[in-house]
């Protein structure tokens, strides 16, 4: 895609929730410029505004744990948030209100093209089929009174089954998914990424309610109760049947008949 068209259709698509609009035709990681631009408001003592970065390519995308996220030229969603943050709260809630805006703007495509339902793997991934359609990303930085988020999402858009071939869809999992893959023809890209940043801040909207993002989340998990799921968490790995999820969006496993709750880790197996 031609970049300058690229700008002009995100500039006309914009929500009246997207104040600040920052276009990029290439750069290493959304997230590394969300950091430098609330970077430079919290070193001087400012509040942080609200901006939507978007690029058309990524040279250096990554997702958690440090792994790459291939970022081809026009191919995919690469934007962050930038937002400010009342309080350490709004930020443990901040990652489930994320993967359900997202997952609710995917199914608003997927839904009229009889294609599958996305549904989110803990913590994060959202998946179409049992295969890894997004991601997101969340760094925070900033202290006491002055907070700041980035929330970075990646959703592959245009690539076909050649192009996705060698990407897993999750650790231990299916080949990555596409739009394209899911309903032909994909919606428009540079719409799309306006569409997802918009529905983003509209569930944050809701930060610090811990109940309304845990509820939303549970109803859009790939997890059930009963379910066997093997969790990375820290250095090791947990092995044990989901029970569901706590207030906080922890998740809770029964590991040798006993309930464990994990705050940050990550599914292996689904």
């Amino acid at each position: 895609m031609n970049f300058d068209e690229f700008r002009r259709q995100l500039i006309d698509r914009r929500g009246p929730r997207v104040e600040n609009l920052v276009c990029l035709r290439r750069t290493a990681s959304t997230n590394s410029v969300g950091r430098r631009i609330a970077g430079e408001y919290l070193n001087e003592g400012l509040p942080v505004p609200t901006v939507l970065i978007v690029a058309l390519e990524q040279t250096g995308g990554r997702g958690r744990w440090g792994r790459r996220w291939e970022s081809p030229a026009g191919k995919g969603v690469y934007a962050s948030l930038v937002l400010p943050l009342a309080s350490q709260d709004e930020l443990a809630t901040l990652p489930l209100l994320a993967a359900v805006g997202l997952a609710r703007a995917v199914n608003r495509h997927l839904a009229p093209a009889g294609g599958a339902p996305c549904r989110l793997k803990w913590p994060n991934d959202l998946l179409v089929g049992g295969r890894k359609l997004a991601g997101v990303l969340i760094e925070s930085c900033g202290e006491n009174d002055l907070l700041a988020a980035v929330v970075g999402f990646g959703l592959n858009h245009g690539q076909g089954e050649d192009e996705l071939a060698g990407l897993s869809g999750h650790q231990g999992g299916r080949p990555a998914t596409s739009l394209r893959l899911e309903m032909d023809p994909p919606p428009p890209l540079a719409a799309l990424a306006c569409e997802l940043g918009e529905a983003v801040q509209e569930q944050l909207d809701h930060l610090g309610d811990a109940g309304y993002a845990a509820e939303l989340y549970a109803e859009l998990s790939l997890h059930r109760p009963g379910d066997r799921l093997c969790c990375h968490a820290g250095e090791g790995t947990v092995e044990g049947t989901f029970l569901g999820f706590d207030r906080r969006g922890f998740l809770r496993l029964e590991v040798a008949g006993r309930e464990m709750q994990l705050a940050a880790g990550e599914v292996a197996t689904a």
